[in-house]
């Protein structure tokens, strides 16, 4: 049986399964399209909805999002298989709804069209694992150390600390990279643009926005700021992961002792991945 990890980011997607990992946008659109053969689509339910364009949704909890067309694009990219165990990834504040998830898709049959192809995937199992906790097992020589994992996502931080590789604190605070983009926003819009939050990361990235410093170093300390309270970073080696820590990587390096783990977007699905190993064996 084929395990498939996916994590349904409020910003990307990101999939691994048997070695084939990718990412792709959240922006989805179902509005109508008169030339839908040139972008990426899935129908499902009778509905077309086009991957990678439109909108980013707003909806801060993953499991009552519209997530089912990625879910299926997801997996289609992930696997040509039709019968798989399937994992998702969830901020810890939400795992409580995860049993909406097991009813939504354990045991249960999809069909649905990728780019006017039919699809039909049987979802046998399904695991629903904490964000940040996961990408713990992503990492190596780590079991005889004290480890902090901050996994900066774009909406959240999760937090998780092991002591000689046993969970002892998993938590998360409502704050993410889209918070350091709308500061962003904010300054550049009272000098008479017209942005969204959208367009900052790709603005910043050709050089047509420039942050000054002191906006990074300040949301670096909002965050550890976040930690404190629940646990004392002093007493960790703290791994930075999460597609937030490449954006901050050189200020967490510079200004911090903790490490930005390379392949940081995907820490979580791997380490889930070997999660699943593990238990689906």
């Amino acid at each position: 049986m084929t395990n498939v990890i996916i994590d349904l980011g409020n910003y990307d997607i990101k999939y691994l399964s048997k070695g084939i990992k990718g990412k792709f946008s959240s922006k989805i659109s179902t509005e109508f399209n008169p030339n839908p053969e040139v972008f990426e689509r899935v129908e499902y339910n009778n509905q077309i909805t086009y991957i990678g364009v439109g909108a980013l949704e707003r909806e801060y909890n993953k499991v009552d999002k519209n997530f089912m067309p990625s879910l299926l694009y997801a997996i289609n990219k992930a696997t040509t298989d039709n019968n798989i165990n399937l994992c998702l990834l969830l901020p810890v504040n939400q795992l409580p709804k995860k049993d909406v998830l097991k009813n939504m898709l354990e045991g249960k049959k999809f069909n649905f069209k990728v780019n006017g192809k039919d699809r039909a995937i049987t979802i046998n199992k399904l695991a629903v694992l904490p964000e940040g906790y996961c990408s713990y097992y992503s990492l190596t020589n780590v079991q005889d150390k004290d480890i902090l994992i901050i996994d900066i996502g774009s909406r959240t931080v999760n937090f998780a600390s092991f002591i000689e590789g046993k969970i002892e604190k998993n938590f998360t605070h409502k704050l993410g990279i889209y918070d350091l983009y709308k500061r962003v926003k904010e300054i550049e819009n009272s000098k008479g643009n017209d942005y969204i939050e959208e367009d900052i990361e790709r603005l910043i990235k050709r050089e047509n926005i420039l942050v000054d410093d002191s906006m990074y170093l300040t949301f670096l300390k909002d965050i550890l700021n976040a930690a404190k309270g629940n646990i004392n970073l002093k007493n960790y080696d703290v791994k930075f992961v999460g597609g937030g820590s490449i954006v901050l990587k050189k200020y967490i390096e510079k200004n911090t002792p903790a490490e930005v783990i390379d392949n940081s977007n995907y820490c979580n699905v791997i380490g889930a991945e070997n999660i699943c190993k593990a238990v689906w064996r």
